[in-house]
């Protein structure tokens, strides 16, 4: 009996998206699985941070250097939560860096989490996460005067929040730092 996860992601929200809802090939996610309405504390987690990948699609599986996912043997109920782009320094305390301060990549700024799927066992057969943005993406369109073209335009937007640590736990941010965005 073949107990691998088999994983069905999709997002939520796509304006905030900086790619729209579409998952690109070679989109990583890290997924956490846990001992069913167990509180999110390293020792209560079953898989940590381990990487999956997709082909553009919405189905994942393990990157070519990660652990494949099982359920429990035992028929036990676990929980997930995870999280888009994958970072290989999550550590113990379960905080997810986030840093604004370079606009260059979008996708490498594009913080998702997951944590919809709960109570699932090796008789189910998939791990359908839905990912929700937990940044906002701010379109600004300028428009010149008709036949006079915009150069050397620039917007600065001052005094946001630009770093912080979001806690898979409290799904929340800590230790916010403010400066300004081009």
């Amino acid at each position: 009996l073949d107990t691998s996860i088999k994983v069905n992601a999709r997002i939520n929200n796509s304006q905030t998206r900086a790619t729209d809802n579409n998952w690109d090939p070679g989109d990583l996610i890290g997924i956490y699985m846990l001992k069913s309405g167990s509180n999110l504390t390293a020792s209560n987690l079953l898989h940590q941070n381990e990487k999956y990948t997709t082909d553009g699609s919405r189905n994942f599986a393990p990157a070519s250097d990660a652990v494949d996912i099982k359920f429990p043997d035992n028929g036990a109920k676990v929980d997930f939560i995870s999280y888009y782009p994958y970072k290989n320094n999550i550590g113990s305390n379960l905080k997810y860096p986030v840093n604004l301060s370079s606009q260059d990549d979008q996708s490498a700024i594009n913080f998702l989490f997951s944590d919809n799927a709960k109570g699932l066992s090796r008789t189910d057969n998939e791990v359908g996460l839905r990912f929700t943005p937990q940044l906002t993406k701010i379109l600004i369109n300028l428009t010149g005067k008709p036949g006079v073209p915009l150069k050397d335009v620039r917007l600065t937007l001052r005094g946001v929040n630009i770093k912080g640590d979001f806690s898979f736990a409290d799904k929340k941010f800590t230790n916010v730092t403010k400066g300004n965005v081009r």
